[in-house]
């Protein structure tokens, strides 16, 4: 082995030595970035909704449809507020055609608002943008592109789907469905700009306008805009407190899981990635020591 890693030519090994620290690289960011969100949330004071100021705020609270009325995720058609939706179709090459994997068909992500409730108030949350980190999920796989089990086992966003889903390209699993999901009744923490809803009157018109101009004709369920502006326009009513992404460098971020556990579960991802990070280090440390001893 020591006499095959010294006769490989100077630039194929400087290729891979490249290749083992870009890999070190992309984990110890991911573990850095990680640790910074963990740091952000802990840090950050949890405002009550009913008396905040303007501005980058934290909120602790349960999440609510708007109007009662909740979302239809694309995929099993479980009602919810907020859902991220992906197909993927499973690609088989032979030869020198490349490899074979995943390829992703949809990727869809609701923009709906609904709100988010504590003791003091409730206040709108616009989800385009944000970090999410949803409550449960399911990841399963069919011979078809629209999933004909539409009631697949859920599991939470912390567990492993290794084991519980196909990954070859077999007749019965050409297609892959993930779905995430946050439903009314699941607690909420969420950091972004927040603004009391101060604004002149000729907004409410405006409102008005676009609930007007929001019909009930059906749309494609990977679309949800047009339910977006209608509870965008009866979240109005219901109050004019809303929290969004900014125009500034702090993170919009939202997590159905209590600020505790959310500060301890990424903690935890950040160090399981800065540990992934050692290795392929470790392994180009041993390549290059092997070469020039």
């Amino acid at each position: 082995m020591e006499s095959l890693i010294r006769e490989v030519p100077t630039g194929v090994f400087v290729v891979m030595i490249l290749v083992l620290v870009g890999m070190a690289g992309v984990a110890a960011a991911a573990g850095w970035h990680a640790r910074q969100r963990a740091a952000l949330v802990e840090r950050m004071p949890t405002s009550p909704i009913a008396f905040a100021d303007d501005g980058y705020r934290e909120f602790e609270g349960v999440v609510e449809a708007i109007g009662g009325e909740p979302l239809r995720s694309p995929l099993t058609g479980s009602p919810c507020c907020w859902y991220h939706a992906r197909v993927e179709k499973w690609i088989s090459r032979t030869g020198n055609s490349g490899h074979s994997g995943w390829s992703e068909v949809r990727d869809v992500v609701s923009s709906a608002p609904f709100l988010v409730r504590d003791a003091s108030g409730a206040c709108v949350v616009h989800p385009h943008g944000a970090e999410v980190t949803a409550r449960d999920r399911s990841i399963w796989t069919g011979a078809r592109e629209w999933p004909d089990d539409r009631n697949p086992p859920r599991m939470p966003i912390t567990e492993s789907a290794t084991g519980l889903v196909q990954v070859s390209g077999g007749s019965d699993a050409r297609y892959r469905f993930t779905e995430e999901r946050i439903c009314a009744g699941d607690p909420l923490l969420v950091l972004g700009e927040f603004s009391s809803g101060r604004f002149a009157a000729s907004d409410a018109d405006d409102e008005d306008d676009a609930a007007d101009a929001v019909g009930d004709t059906a749309v494609d369920p990977f679309d949800d805009g047009a339910v977006a502006d209608r509870l965008h326009a009866r979240g109005w009513e219901i109050t004019r407190a809303a929290i969004s992404q900014g125009g500034g460098t702090q993170p919009f971020m939202f997590t159905a899981t209590p600020q505790a556990a959310h500060v301890a579960m990424t903690a935890m991802g950040s160090q399981a990635a800065l540990s992934v990070a050692l290795v392929p280090l470790a392994i180009a440390v041993l390549l290059i020591w092997t070469r020039l001893k």
